[in-house]
């Protein structure tokens, strides 16, 4: 039996220079359309609910700090089709569950050892980076620290 891996990961805004700094080559990049629904009574935000689009592709994503606490998801992701996008969004609306963000964003990937590096450029709002680690359960402190100090040393 496989254990279940969380994401741990660290994000921060930033200025534009940062793609000089990064040293590693783009492996891709996206243009995404995020919408993040939040259950009305969850004030703490420990679980929400992210339908993202993504070319001509969709993900609903369920994700909860509850377990871990703040910067480490525990987190499923299900590929959906377009309608399946519409009517949950539109389900979701309507029993409870409120629309928190909605973010439009350009996003170049990189990669750094086991360590996935995020720019997204989102629109009206500016650049932001997002390091982020697939970690075992005992390891997320270690995933933690390995990401802030990276984050120290090359880009922040």
């Amino acid at each position: 039996m496989s254990k279940n891996l969380v994401e741990v990961e660290l994000r921060a805004k930033i200025t534009a220079d940062i793609l000089k700094k990064i040293k590693s080559k783009i492996l891709k990049e996206s243009k995404e359309h995020d919408k993040y629904f939040r259950y009305e009574t969850d004030i703490d935000k420990t679980w929400i609910v992210r339908i993202r689009s993504k070319g001509k592709k969709h993900i609903l994503t369920y994700k909860s700090s509850k377990k871990f606490g703040e910067g480490t998801w525990d987190e499923v992701n299900v590929p959906i089709g377009k309608r399946a996008a519409l009517q949950l969004a539109s389900f979701f609306e309507d029993n409870e569950h409120r629309l928190e963000v909605e973010i439009a964003k350009f996003r170049r990937t990189f990669k750094i050892d086991d360590m996935e590096i995020n720019i997204d450029e989102i629109e009206n709002l500016g650049i932001y980076i997002e390091a982020e680690i697939l970690s075992e359960v005992d390891e997320i402190e270690d995933a933690k620290n390995r990401i802030k100090s990276l984050s120290n040393n090359t880009f922040l």
